[in-house]
């Protein structure tokens, strides 16, 4: 065979094994059939009012919203690792 050839070949084949590992993922990692997916709240929703809270800051006085809130608002974030 020649060097040409050859070449054209192993291109072709690591082509093939890449689109098997490709579709091999997707199937993996798709989602079940006939599981309906969850609702999953994760916080109010937009323009919804937040409950209450106290919280201790890191210097052990007691926060709120209202000591917390600027005069342009108040952004809260909440941050969950992925050590759960």
């Amino acid at each position: 065979m020649s060097r040409v050839r050859r070449q054209f070949s192993w291109r072709f084949f690591g082509a093939i094994v890449a689109v098997g590992l490709l579709f091999a993922f997707a199937v993996e990692f798709r989602e079940p059939t006939g599981v309906q997916a969850q609702t999953v709240k994760s916080g109010p929703a937009i323009g919804e009012t937040i409950p209450a809270f106290e919280l201790t800051d890191h210097t052990g006085k007691t926060q709120t919203f209202e000591s917390l809130r600027g005069p342009k608002g108040l952004v809260l974030l909440f941050h969950r690792s992925a050590d759960w």
